[in-house]
């Protein structure tokens, strides 16, 4: 990470002051704006708290605005805790909510250490690559939320396997 770190033009301070209990709208408004800069490092302030930020209030931030991401309160992403998926919203397409969280998730990765381990792995090659043909390779049924749709994949890959085994069957024989 180190290496990347320092490819970067990494400079100033950007002050994030947030109410705590408004986590998830306060930082959608402050990666919105367009002279947020990305590139400066976070010096964190909780409204109606005290603190001075020497890397623990923003650490703290980090950690809250992850869990707020991948949360309900959000609606972006489904799936289970090790594997979230983004989830189609027409909202959050045309509010440019994916591109805000997709700033976020950088910031906290690059100033913060805070990695995002929830993602499912076609997700994270998707990342990586850009390659929709490297994250199907990925892609798994426990990708799948919704439970009747799981069930049919299984039962067709069950018959599809069924299937070859008798057709290999008869070849040999």
């Amino acid at each position: 990470m180190q290496k990347h770190r320092n490819k970067l033009n990494l400079s100033g301070v950007a002050r994030v002051q947030v109410l705590r209990e408004d986590i998830w709208n306060e930082s959608v408004a402050i990666f919105k704006k367009p002279n947020f800069n990305l590139t400066a490092s976070p010096r964190v302030k909780f409204e109606g708290e005290g603190g001075i930020d020497a890397g623990g209030l923003s650490r703290e931030y980090g950690s809250l605005l992850q869990k707020v991401i991948f949360s309900t309160e959000a609606n972006l992403f489904e799936g289970t805790s090790e594997r979230k998926l983004p989830m189609y919203s027409v909202e959050g397409i045309y509010s440019r909510l994916f591109e805000v969280v997709g700033k976020m998730v950088a910031y906290l990765i690059v100033h913060l250490d805070i990695g995002i381990p929830c993602l499912s792995q076609a997700v994270y090659q998707y990342i990586l690559t850009g390659l929709l043909e490297v994250a199907a390779n990925y892609c798994s049924i426990d990708d799948i939320n919704d439970y009747e749709m799981k069930e049919l994949i299984n039962k067709v890959h069950i018959e599809k396997k069924q299937w070859l085994c008798a057709c290999c069957f008869n070849c040999i024989v």
